[in-house]
């Protein structure tokens, strides 16, 4: 049911369990890229989402600006010099124009926007930005897990997004192709005994012995 509050109705909280989608064009439950969530519109003073909405559960400061957090409604709202300037949501009944919503798969996304999205970190989660559409998905594997909104603007530099680390490099062994086991050359030791002596010397840590015997198959193959 939905909440009368100051003589408007707000949001209707994050449900526990499904419950049956909103009915298209419910401004409530809208989310519009570059404009607005939740009947939230880029623009507002924070003032009046505070009157629709009641006390935050918690209020983080950025340093840029303040996040207010709406837990029972799994909404965020941004906020500079007392303006709304962007927003964020985790609740599965809000849906983009285009239908997007929580859960939704990231194919659905590169469908719905296209596949030149930027990898940005969506409020920490790693994910998809569209800063000339003004929208933001960050995911949880491979689905979508939160969903900002901004200004449209030329560059990922808007609230609650940051560039995304690089993927960790995939670490270099030594080749022990050419290395004769229980020899000199490998200090009498066997190949997987002596690589991750190796490894240890470089890195300070031991690696397993079924992953010395995977890195060993795997330089193996490619000799062949």
């Amino acid at each position: 049911m939905a909440l009368a509050v100051a003589g408007a109705i707000a949001l209707v909280p994050a449900p526990a369990t499904a419950q049956a989608p909103a009915q298209p064009g419910d401004a409530l439950t809208q989310i519009v890229p570059g404009q607005s969530m939740a009947a939230i519109a880029l623009g507002d003073r924070i003032e009046r989402v505070l009157t629709r909405f009641g006390t935050p559960s918690e209020v983080r400061d950025t340093g840029r600006e303040q996040v207010f957090v709406f837990g029972r409604f799994g909404i965020s709202v941004y906020s500079r010099d007392g303006a709304v300037v962007a927003a964020s949501t985790t609740n599965s009944l809000l849906r983009t124009t285009n239908g997007l919503t929580i859960g939704s798969p990231v194919e659905d996304v590169t469908r719905a926007h296209g596949a030149g999205g930027a990898e940005v970190l969506v409020e920490g989660l790693r994910g998809l930005a569209y800063p000339l559409r003004g929208i933001a998905f960050g995911l949880d594997r491979a689905s979508i897990a939160v969903i900002l909104v901004f200004r449209p603007q030329a560059t990922v530099e808007a609230p609650g997004l940051q560039a995304a680390p690089p993927a960790p490099v995939a670490p270099r062994y030594p080749d022990m192709s050419g290395v004769q086991p229980f020899r000199p050359e490998s200090n009498y030791m066997s190949l997987a005994g002596y690589l991750r002596w190796l490894v240890f010397q470089e890195v300070n840590a031991w690696i397993t012995v079924a992953e010395a015997a995977r890195i060993l198959r795997e330089q193996l193959a490619t000799k062949r």
